[in-house]
């Protein structure tokens, strides 16, 4: 009987020990959140069209079915492999019912999803381009400041989806699939896919500086009036569909926070910097109007780090600028804070949109520079610096921001400062191919051209432009504008690194007569696109909403059809000829 016992006892401690383990595995599983979405909540196509929803999921071990159904099957259709056809305009509801199983789990589950869908009348296609005709050749010289967006820094106060895989690079981009989940091209092959672009300028970058405050927080609903106080209407979808039909492929939406940071001193003197919930749902409210219309989408922090000198205003960390986002004067430890500021944003924007598709692309930071002549050592270090900090902490957050194409300007976006001075940052060893020789991650760089900006810049003091056009200004003409772009190929896209011609254009002059400035205007921007792109540069053109506005902010109609169409055209076939307004 006694040896009966000492088993059974033994029996039992045994089972006390695999229960005990068993619970540590099962609550290990259950702190695993589980997750089960769609990779669209929302989705917009046009009569016809297509789209493929998908479930998305995090620890889970397998999905059991997936059963897909729609409210109104005359507004559209969807296949048991979650294919959406549009089929007249109007609105309906796509419903899926997933059952699954989770990880450390032995009972299935089930999850009803949903997505809203909106079909649109089937449009027919916007205008052709127009005309076609020449090219140039190359002088040298620079150092342009800086064009419309728009001034009045100082007053007085008054869930998406898609992950990331990463494989080695394809030999052949144009066979690569346009699919926004696939993050396993390299950036050259991934740059190929994005076309012409254009800004939503003067909009949400929009922002004010109080005399007493380099970056005044303004909370809540006052803080979502900056998006319209530079002239522009609030972003609608109007706008971003016109951007569509007209023919761009890309967005770039200029972002600024400097008025929507809430800043809490801890006890130990560090900070916390929290952007404001309401300006942040209306950031991705926008980036999610573009995403709906298949556009790529770049998003950045754009006037914070801008050369805003203001008089007495002093920026938070000892520099003389108005702009957080400087380093001039700075102390070591003054420069942390900035970065740890820096840092803190993108993380939060990171997180935020994490789960978005290769369509959602960061850039960090917009015209970073002091002034137009050289820059100084201290602000090209604090760049460089601030570039790598920028990618580590985008890539911490994991999800598809560890394959996510991060685009990388350089010193006031200026082509020669851009060649002399900057320091590519190092990619994580998922992202890393090799071209000629040199090891690239998913990083792009970016520059500006508004050359010359006694034409193209803001206030132009000259009229025409082009080597036949009787102007005076030939420092920067076709042939200057072709050799610029030959030097951003040769030290940067022919060594595995694209470029991104993030904004470029020349307002209306208004001393000519309307005509006359239109023909001009077109030979300048058909001249930029034509040699960006043979040279393997992505052009983004400025639009402000006003002086260089091509698009209406209100209905999205082209409001500058040959430039819009001569944009597109040479998108295409850089290698046409251009006509020139003087001949």
């Amino acid at each position: 009987m006694k040896y009966i016992r000492n088993i059974i006892t033994m029996i039992l401690i045994a089972a006390v020990v695999l229960t005990g383990i068993w619970n540590n595995t099962a609550t290990g599983a259950a702190a695993q959140k589980t997750i089960i979405r769609l990779n669209k909540t929302t989705v917009r196509l046009k009569e016809g069209a297509k789209t493929t929803l998908k479930v998305k999921t995090e620890n889970v071990q397998k999905i059991k079915s997936a059963k897909w159904s729609i409210k109104n099957k005359k507004i559209a259709t969807i296949t048991k492999k979650g294919m959406v056809t549009g089929k007249k305009a109007g609105k309906t509801t796509v419903t899926c019912k997933v059952s699954y199983l989770a990880k450390g789990a032995k009972k299935s589950k089930s999850k009803t999803l949903k997505a809203n869908v909106t079909v649109t009348a089937a449009q027919s296609p916007e205008n052709t381009p127009t005309p076609a005709p020449a090219e140039t050749e190359a002088p040298v010289q620079t150092e342009p400041p800086k064009p419309a967006e728009t001034e009045n820094p100082i007053q007085t106060a008054s869930p998406k989806p898609e992950p990331a895989e990463t494989v080695s690079p394809s030999a052949e981009p144009t066979k690569i699939p346009d699919t926004p989940d696939n993050f396993s091209m390299t950036a050259l092959e991934f740059a190929s896919k994005l076309g012409a672009g254009i800004n939503a300028g003067n909009s949400l970058e929009s922002f004010r500086l109080d005399s007493a405050d380099s970056s005044p927080y303004i909370e809540g609903a006052a803080g979502l009036a900056l998006e319209s106080s530079w002239g522009c209407p609030d972003i609608n979808t109007e706008y971003i569909k016109g951007i569509k039909a007209a023919g761009f492929s890309t967005v770039r939406i200029p972002v600024s926070y400097t008025n929507h940071v809430i800043t809490t001193t801890n006890t130990d003197g560090s900070k916390t910097y929290a952007i404001d919930s309401i300006w942040f749902d209306r950031v991705q409210q926008v980036v999610d109007y573009a995403i709906a219309e298949d556009l790529y989408v770049i998003i950045n922090i754009h006037h914070d780090g801008a050369d805003m000198a203001t008089g007495d205003i002093i920026n938070l960390y000892g520099g003389e600028q108005g702009s957080w986002l400087s380093p001039l004067n700075n102390s070591g430890e003054a420069y942390q804070q900035m970065e740890s500021k820096f840092t803190s944003l993108w993380k939060q924007i990171a997180v935020r949109f994490k789960n978005y598709s290769n369509r959602l692309i960061f850039e960090d930071m917009n015209e970073y520079h002091h002034g137009y002549g050289n820059p100084e050592t201290a602000w090209i270090t604090a760049q460089n610096n601030l570039h790598q900090a920028f990618v580590d902490t985008i890539r911490s957050t994991g999800g598809n921001n560890e394959g996510r194409y991060l685009v990388i300007p350089g010193y006031n976006t200026n082509i020669d400062h851009t060649i002399n001075y900057l320091k590519m940052p190092k990619d994580i060893a998922k992202n890393q191919s090799q071209h000629n020789g040199n090891t690239v991650g998913h990083l792009l760089t970016a520059v500006h051209y508004y050359d010359p900006y006694t034409y193209a810049a803001d206030n132009p003091s000259e009229n025409t432009w082009g080597n036949g056009s009787g102007n005076e200004s030939t420092w920067a003409n076709e042939a200057y504008l072709e050799n610029q772009m030959l030097k951003m190929k040769n030290t940067f896209t022919d060594q595995g690194i694209p470029v991104i011609l993030g904004e470029y254009g020349a307002p209306e002059h208004t001393a000519t007569d309307a005509d006359t400035d239109t023909k001009y205007r077109t030979y300048f921007y058909a001249s930029v696109v034509k040699n960006a792109v043979k040279n393997g540069l992505v052009p983004i053109a400025w639009d402000n909403g006003t002086s260089y506005q091509l698009l209406s902010r209100q209905s999205g109609s082209v409001t500058q059809e040959s430039i819009v169409n001569a944009i597109i055209k040479y998108t295409k076939e850089p290698d046409a000829a251009i006509a020139k307004p003087w001949e």
